[in-house]
């Protein structure tokens, strides 16, 4: 139930609701904890630090589209039969229209 590869790794509570509708015994919460406890890769993944709020942030608000476009550029990619390395992509942020372009080079000037 723990490691299973759909929707394993679930930590204790939920890993002894799964378990528990198939089988229980004296003693299984404690067991279910101890097991995951020893599990490695629980313990590599755990988070362990405090949980802190990230403090609001005041965003600007878009009332046309395209007055806040958020630009992209993927790559480089294994080159395509056109020589195409780099992928261009614009997008909206009011209305998440998307545009791509494919391109063979990226030259950056500032």
């Amino acid at each position: 139930m723990h490691e299973c590869p759909i929707g394993g790794y679930q930590g204790v509570q939920r890993t002894y609701d799964r378990l528990n509708l198939y089988v229980t015994w004296p003693g299984m919460f404690q067991d279910v904890e101890d097991y995951i406890r020893r599990c490695e890769v629980c313990q590599k993944n755990k988070f362990t630090g405090p949980y802190v709020k990230d403090p609001f942030q005041e965003t600007d608000t878009q009332y046309q589209p395209w007055d806040k476009p958020y630009l992209d550029i993927v790559g480089p990619l294994p080159m395509t039969e056109e020589v195409y390395k780099y992928i261009f992509t614009c997008q909206d942020n009011l209305s998440k229209h998307l545009i791509t372009q494919t391109v063979d080079e990226v030259v950056l000037t500032f």
